[in-house]
């Protein structure tokens, strides 16, 4: 399908709305792996990311490589629930996906890349890739959107714990970013563009804990499961 009938088909409304994707790990949530009994507690990134979430006032979903169920743990921890975004995309939707659109055997190749979700995405929210924004903390992930034809990335520097405090950045900037995107051509002739955000040394605050912990590895069988495909995965590539 080319461009032309791809636009018919989401209609006029699609080619101005925008929404965004944003990462959980390194982007709103940190995993504190400093602790002395090796137990990774949750660390919040932001304090005030219910608020800036609503002041985009444009749809806001989370993209994860994470589990359903792990997902779940984290936005307990961030004290949001589901609602409080449009969708909320885990590594159970990226198979999903991957079946429903006829890439499940590239999954045995690439894995469960980000950019499945899309065509879901598109579906869902009725809005083309090309206005979409993507937030994360991997370079590779944001190689991966662009290379698919979504309109904005954002490379967060990834939030972590330090000796000294907390690496984090201002969520705030990237309204800052959307707003100056480039939305004078239409979607289809939108170049991709990418921008950092600056990190952010930070004294650690109490506030940050959330008392909740996430296990080592997922133990459901979706979790084994994808444990055996990396495996496999791993094999091939490096069989030596």
């Amino acid at each position: 399908m080319d461009r032309c009938q791809w636009f018919c088909e989401l209609g006029p409304m699609a080619i101005s709305a925008r929404a965004m994707l944003v990462d959980l790990d390194g982007v709103l949530i940190a995993v504190d792996r400093a602790k002395a009994d090796g137990k990774q507690e949750l660390l919040k990134v932001h304090e005030n990311l219910q608020s800036v979430i609503w002041a985009l006032k444009i749809p806001v979903c989370i993209l994860t490589h994470r589990s359903k169920k792990e997902a779940g743990h984290i936005l307990k921890a961030l004290n949001m629930k589901r609602s409080d975004f449009e969708s909320v995309f885990t590594a159970n939707d990226l198979l999903l996906s991957a079946v429903k659109t006829g890439a499940f055997f590239s999954l045995f190749k690439d894995g469960l890349r980000k950019s499945l979700i899309l065509p879901t995405v598109e579906k869902n929210l009725g809005i083309h890739r090309r206005n979409l924004v993507f937030i994360d903390d991997r370079p590779e992930n944001l190689d991966d959107m662009e290379q698919n034809g979504i309109g904005l990335t954002i490379l967060a520097p990834g939030a972590k714990r330090t000796k000294t405090g907390m690496v984090v950045f201002e969520l705030e900037k990237v309204a800052n970013h959307i707003k100056s995107w480039n939305r004078s051509l239409p979607a289809a002739e939108k170049p991709t563009q990418r921008v950092m955000l600056k990190a952010i040394q930070k004294p650690f605050s109490k506030w940050r804990c959330t008392g909740i912990f996430l296990p080592e590895r997922d133990q459901s069988y979706f979790g084994r499961l994808r444990q055996a495909s990396k495996r496999y995965r791993r094999f091939f590539q490096n069989p030596c």
